[in-house]
Parts: structure tokens; sequence; C-alpha cells
């Protein structure tokens, strides 16, 4: 993963990491991958808000997520993966 999102910067494209974790395990993980912004203790509704927010900025968003509490945000991406 690591590898993977620091070819997207490389692109040019913006990554984020949203999470329901703890902040600090939010934080370690995004440190390992390079990432700059991100959030935890999220929950479902506030990832969604998160999401609308980018896309009415123009963003195109895709949203991984890996639990059944994902499935709001990736029905609202432009692509979704799980």
């Amino acid at each position: 993963a690591k590898d993977v999102l620091a070819q997207l910067r490389a692109q040019g494209v913006s990554t984020s990491l949203l999470s329901g974790d703890r902040i600090t395990t939010t934080e370690q993980v995004a440190h390992i991958l390079g990432i700059t912004d991100y959030q935890g203790d999220l929950t479902p509704p506030e990832k969604i808000t998160h999401l609308q927010l980018l896309k009415a900025k123009g963003a195109r968003v895709l949203m991984v997520g890996d639990g059944l509490n994902d499935a709001p945000s990736l029905s609202i991406a432009d692509v979704s993966m799980s």
C-alpha cells in the first residue's frame, strides 16, 4: 500500500485517510503510509460529510473501505473498492 500511495502522489493524486479507529492508531498508519491528511475517530456520517465536501470542490473520489460501516461512504464515492 505504501508504494502504491507514493506512486499515486507522484502522479498528483491527493490521498487522505478517514478512519473510525482511534486517532493514535490512525496517525501511526498514516505516518507509515506517508499520508499527511488523515482523520480518526470518525463515524460513518462524518466520513460521508468529508467525501461530500471533496466532491463539492470538484474532486473525483475513490473510496476504499474495509468494513460494513463503510458501505454508506462507498456508495457516494465516484469509484469504490472494498
